[in-house]
């Protein structure tokens, strides 16, 4: 039975060796985040628990987008299993998902493999990684006969468009060879795992459970609260300053002014609860304008209104 539940970003650990790409891509990081901020739906994470650590498998970027996104919850997928588990299902991760992976990050995948099962076939080790099987042999070459060259490049290109063509044949083959640790894209989830780190559902401030695609708009509102907190604050401060003599010539007045102004929008961000009327489920609702929630005030106008 398959779940996905939330983790706190700080319960990941990612020096494991379960990076199975080359270099990571900031653009990419940088897309995430404002897809986060957005309210996106985005896929869950993949994370191995040795009963010690939580370990990333697939996801190193939507990891790296929530947190720049200030973030600290985030939906993943886990399953039992130890490092040295970790690290093989990595470099499966991404051949039928995810960020396309370049020709260094295959070629580093498979010298990863190969450190890993070095007594497994070549053919083994492609299916396993999702590359063509003329790829690890070229790996498995001495260094002064396999170098990064115009040459080398043009038949890795060709073996990318294969490798697009077989990724399908290839998943239903290890379906098929390991049913028991399939489901979808994932391992199945085994239920019995402790979770003082995850959380399995949040609520918004009625009670009421947030469905999925509004997750990561709810995630904000800690991040809205230490906005507000840091305007009152500033606003505490300023206060003092006025009464220096160096603040002797602020318009204070002025200044409250704008910072009530600023502290007003703010608070008009933070979502407060799931759409009353259509409950997140439909793009032209008028109420929430199809975003699936409202901020408290909006929510207070509908309840005043169906009363009426």
């Amino acid at each position: 039975m398959s779940r996905t539940v939330m983790i706190r970003l700080t319960s990941i650990r990612i020096d494991g060796g379960t990076q199975s790409r080359a270099d990571a891509d900031d653009g990419v990081m940088a897309e995430y985040a404002e897809a986060y901020l957005r309210g996106d739906p985005m896929p869950p994470i993949y994370i191995v628990d040795d009963g010690q650590d939580k370990w990333l498998v697939d996801g190193f970027h939507r990891r790296g987008g929530a947190i720049r996104a200030g973030l600290e919850l985030i939906d993943c997928i886990i399953v039992k299993g130890t490092l040295e588990e970790a690290r093989w299902m990595a470099l499966a991760a991404n051949k039928t998902h995810g960020l396309r992976r370049t020709n260094g990050d295959k070629r580093h995948a498979v010298r990863m493999a190969l450190e890993q099962r070095p007594d497994l076939s070549n053919r083994a080790i492609a299916e396993h990684v999702g590359v063509d099987e003329g790829l690890v042999r070229k790996v498995k070459l001495p260094p002064n006969e396999y170098a990064d060259n115009p040459q080398t490049n043009e038949v890795e290109n060709t073996l990318d468009r294969l490798d697009s063509s077989e990724r399908a044949k290839r998943q239903e083959r290890l379906e098929r060879v390991h049913p028991e640790a399939f489901e979808g894209d994932h391992p199945v989830v085994d239920p019995d795992i402790p979770e003082p780190d995850f959380v399995t559902e949040i609520l918004d401030d009625g009670g009421d459970p947030i469905p999925q695609q509004c997750r990561a708009v709810f995630l904000q509102r800690d991040r809205i609260a230490a906005f507000l907190a840091a305007i009152d604050e500033l606003r505490r401060e300023i206060k003092d300053f006025a009464g220096t003599v160096a603040g002797a010539y602020m318009f204070l007045n002025s200044v409250e002014t704008n910072l009530t102004q600023a502290r007003f929008a703010v608070s008009k961000a933070r979502p407060a609860r799931v759409c009353p009327k259509c409950k997140a489920e439909k793009a032209d609702c008028r109420t929430c304008k199809g975003h699936g929630w409202v901020n408290e005030d909006i929510y207070k106008t509908f309840v005043s209104q169906e009363k009426s």
